[in-house]
């Protein structure tokens, strides 16, 4: 069940919210942002993955977010940050991917339900460059 300091965690996530979320964990340490939600059941940082919001991913980094959290799919935040990369291509890397890859290495090959990695995904995009 989440609650409703999550829900606000999710709130300021969703509304890229920097400061106010900063200030919220700050006032919240022992606050669980692992948690997921929606029937996608999605984490937080799935959500500033989708979203492309590098401030919000690296804030909730610092506070102790599980990067192998898996959503509905089996798709970790590597995943969906490896997805917006195909998509925006290097700004989206650079802004997503590398922080989470410095943070938890051993995401990159973490498969998802249908056993696609983030690494395999990466693979593609370099494909699609050199094409």
């Amino acid at each position: 069940m989440v609650s409703s300091k999550q829900k606000r965690v999710w709130k300021y996530v969703e509304e890229g919210s920097l400061l106010k979320l900063k200030s919220y964990l700050r006032k919240h340490r022992d606050l669980d942002v692992n948690f997921s939600q929606g029937k996608r059941q999605r984490s937080p940082l799935h959500l500033a993955c989708c979203l492309g919001d590098d401030a919000v991913l690296r804030l909730l980094l610092k506070h102790g977010t599980d990067v192998l959290q898996k959503d509905h799919k089996g798709d970790t935040a590597l995943h969906t940050a490896a997805n917006r990369a195909l998509k925006h291509g290097k700004t989206a890397y650079d802004d997503l991917v590398v922080p989470l890859q410095k943070s938890c290495p051993e995401a990159m090959t973490a498969p998802n339900n249908a056993g696609v990695t983030p690494q395999d995904l990466l693979n593609w995009m370099k494909r699609k460059e050199t094409t």
